[in-house]
Order: structure tokens, then C-alpha cells, then sequence
């Protein structure tokens, strides 16, 4: 009888033994929650109402962009997407030669890009910011790499989001700069981040430049992206660092802000953008006309 109960039990360890158990069981009442329950903490609430400079740009500057860029002799059946394709705008192979027949037609001297074809503005093509890129190069962290931390957690606390680390793609003797060493860090916003950051750039910060006199209006790529510097005294005027300024071990280098816009030309980007970041001098409206 004993015999038969040990092996029973014998068994019955094997069997408990070889078992697979789920995750949810090894942990028991310490599972963690999803995401999307308000007790985990993972969760982040949503946005809970729209974002003010973003409905402003959609109900009242889109608007203004299509009045103040109408054209009354503009023939619109012309400027459909298929008309003047970049294909058509290339040097074509002419003559009896049998070797120009389906040859690719050839390039611009030097490989220059061709700019995109500018059409009238529509409210189909209105333009909008699709993202700010921010960027930064830290010259003291050549020496020491600990001089990158401050800017890094400046980003962060000023844009929301994760900087990424910028590193050198070469080397430069005369700099003691090597491949794969951290230089700079940036910043990719979209979306609500995005907005935020230009309406706490535009009403906070800026006021407070005293050397900030606008942005130059030659500045532009001809593909409708705009791009300009600020000083270093420019992140300390951040609220989110300005209270907490004496923490940062390091001082606080300028930075590149870079907007890209889905217009097809700089004059018409930099129209749009003149509504929340003041220009120089020139007045937009008139060089969009």
C-alpha cells in the first residue's frame, strides 16, 4: 500500500514538475495592468481637448492663406496633378539617331535636383506644418561627453519627446573628433507635440529675445522648409526650464529649429508661418503675389 502511494506521489511530482505555467499564474495577484487601465503605470491619459494653435491654423490662417493667394487669371483645369509631370520637363533626345528612340531624356548639368512644379493654392493643397525638426552640435562635448547631458535633458523637457544623439560620420584630426562619437543631439516633432512647442516658442520665448528681430526672409530651400537659429539664452526662457534652471550641471547651447511645410514653394511656406513667427522687413503677402 505504501509502495503504490509513493508512487502516486512520485507521479504526481513529475506532473507538476513538467507543467507549464502561464505568466499570469507564476505572478498571481501581481500581474501587471494593460496599458489602457487608468491603475497601470503605463497608462497616459489622451488628449482631452483640441489643440489651440493647431484649430487656429486650421480655421482662421488656412483661410486667410487662400484669400491673400488668389489669383482671379489662374486657369485651374491647368494645374492638375498629371499635368507637366517631371518627365516632361527634362531634355529629350531628338534626331534620326536609332539610339535616341526610348533612351531616358537627360539630366541638368550637375545633377541638380529638379524643384517641384508650383501650382495655385487650392483648398485641396492648402500648406501646413508636417513636422519641426530641432537640432543641436555641443562643442565642449568633444572634450567631455558628459557636456551633451544638459542639452539632452533640455530637449526633453521642452519638446515631451526622446532626443536622439547625433554622431560624427568621420574623423577630423585637427578637431580629435572619431567616427561614432556623440556631438549633438535632435528632436523630430509631429502632431500635437509639435504644435506645443511652437505656441510656447512664439508666445513665451521669443517676446523674450531682445535680439530677436524676426526671421530673415531670405531664408527658405525652395521646396517650401524653413530654417533658422536661436542664440543659447533662448532655452533658459523655456518655462519648462526657466524654474528649474539651476539644476542643469552644464550651460545650455543655441539650437536650429528647421519647420517643414507640405507647400511647394518657400514664398508660400513663408507666408503661412508669418502668422505665428514674425519675418524681417519684407511683408510675405507681397512676395506671394
Amino acid at each position: 500500500m505504501s509502495m503504490i502511494h509513493f508512487k502516486s506521489r512520485q507521479s504526481l511530482y513529475s506532473f507538476v514538475q513538467n507543467r507549464a505555467f502561464t505568466t499570469k499564474q507564476k505572478l498571481g495577484k501581481n500581474s501587471p495592468l494593460p496599458g489602457w487601465d487608468p491603475h497601470s503605470q503605463y497608462f497616459r491619459p489622451g488628449p482631452t481637448m483640441a489643440n489651440r494653435l493647431e484649430e487656429h491654423m486650421n480655421d482662421t490662417i488656412l483661410s486667410d492663406v487662400l484669400v491673400g493667394t488668389y489669383k482671379h487669371n489662374v486657369d485651374f483645369a491647368d494645374s492638375s496633378p498629371h499635368h507637366n509631370e517631371p518627365a516632361d520637363r527634362l531634355v529629350r533626345w531628338t534626331g534620326d539617331n536609332p539610339y535616341y528612340k526610348n533612351r531616358p531624356p537627360r539630366h541638368f548639368r550637375g545633377y541638380k535636383p529638379l524643384l517641384p512644379i508650383k501650382r495655385p493654392v487650392r483648398p485641396e493643397n492648402l500648406p501646413s506644418i508636417s513636422k519641426v525638426s530641432i537640432s543641436t552640435m555641443v562643442k565642449e562635448a568633444l572634450q567631455e561627453k558628459s557636456q551633451l547631458l544638459s542639452t539632452i535633458m533640455a530637449f526633453r523637457s521642452i519638446t515631451g519627446v526622446e532626443p536622439e544623439i547625433i554622431k560624427a560620420r568621420k574623423d577630423v584630426s585637427p578637431w580629435r573628433l572619431r567616427s561614432g562619437f556623440p556631438v549633438g543631439a535632435s528632436v523630430t516633432l509631429q502632431g500635437e507635440p509639435m504644435y506645443n512647442f511652437l505656441s510656447v516658442l512664439s508666445e513665451l520665448v521669443l517676446p523674450q529675445l531682445h535680439d530677436f528681430k524676426g526671421i530673415s526672409s531670405s531664408v527658405g530651400d525652395q521646396t517650401g522648409n524653413i530654417s533658422f537659429g536661436l542664440p543659447g539664452n533662448a532655452l533658459p526662457l523655456f518655462p519648462q526650464i526657466e524654474a528649474v534652471y539651476e539644476m542643469y550641471p552644464h550651460s545650455l547651447p543655441g539650437f536650429h529649429i528647421n519647420i517643414v511645410t507640405n507647400a511647394q514653394d518657400t514664398r508660400l511656406a513663408r507666408f503661412a508661418i508669418s502668422s505665428i513667427i514674425p519675418f524681417k522687413t519684407s511683408n510675405p503677402e507681397d512676395d506671394v503675389r
